[in-house]
């Protein structure tokens, strides 16, 4: 009796080897890759007239929404929309006559925000990596 359970032991091993990779040619290896970093590269010069919190909606593939973006004068930019929009950090800068807002959401994609430059105003399109996209309206508080 012996035997046989060790012999169902042993056969039991190979299978489950088999079954997990184990036990036959060996897997390839890969190459681990570096998280992506929390906060990207900043986007151009800070306008400081655009510093401080901005508030309005969110539109797009993910429904409407309310949106609060915070753009500080060390280019970071915090921002979130409520429901089914997560949070994201990221940074933003000025080009030109675009303000771009960058950085990844709470599921490690990249999400992007362009409006044409204005004090009181950001009213522009929002992409993201996942393929999501719309558009945004934000005044400043």
């Amino acid at each position: 009796m012996k035997n046989i359970s060790a012999a169902v032991a042993a056969a039991s091993l190979i299978l489950l080897q088999a079954a997990c990779g184990g036990g036959g040619a060996a897997a390839p290896t890969q190459t681990p890759q570096a998280p992506p970093s929390a906060t990207p590269a900043p986007l151009g010069p800070v306008d400081p007239a655009l510093v401080g919190r901005w508030t309005g909606t969110v539109n797009g593939t993910l429904g409407a929404e309310s949106m609060t973006l915070v753009l500080n004068s060390d280019s970071t930019a915090p921002f979130e929309g409520s429901g089914r929009y997560c949070a994201v950090n990221g940074n933003w800068g000025v080009a030109g006559t675009e303000v771009t807002v960058t950085g990844r959401d709470c599921t490690s994609t990249l999400v992007t925000l362009v409006a044409p430059l204005s004090a009181t105003i950001l009213d522009g399109q929002w992409t993201a990596s996942s393929g999501a996209h719309g558009t945004f309206k934000v005044s400043k508080q």
